[in-house]
């Protein structure tokens, strides 16, 4: 589990190199290269209610928490959006 800012980085990093090229088309994808404490802790999130919750429903980030994540992945709001619906259906 990643505990500095330079292995979140790291996951982040790899992350944003696959999305844009179509490697990362839903959350379950998303979580393969980082995971949800890495994405709970760049969020701010509380990891409770993040890992139980949120994170296995992808209806329910608010818009916010979508703008957060595009800002953590440093990619197009659109892209995270995707990601989200595509996990939906």
């Amino acid at each position: 589990m990643p505990n500095t800012e330079s292995e979140l980085e790291a996951m982040f990093h790899n992350a944003r190199n696959l999305i844009a090229p179509g490697g990362i088309l839903t959350l379950d994808d998303l979580y393969g290269i980082t995971t949800k404490k890495a994405i709970t802790e760049g969020l701010g999130a509380n990891p409770v209610s993040f890992t139980n919750y949120k994170a296995n429903r992808p209806e329910t980030p608010g818009l916010s928490e979508i703008m957060k994540l595009s800002e953590l992945l440093e990619t197009d709001v659109h892209q995270v959006l995707a990601i989200l619906l595509n996990s939906i259906r």
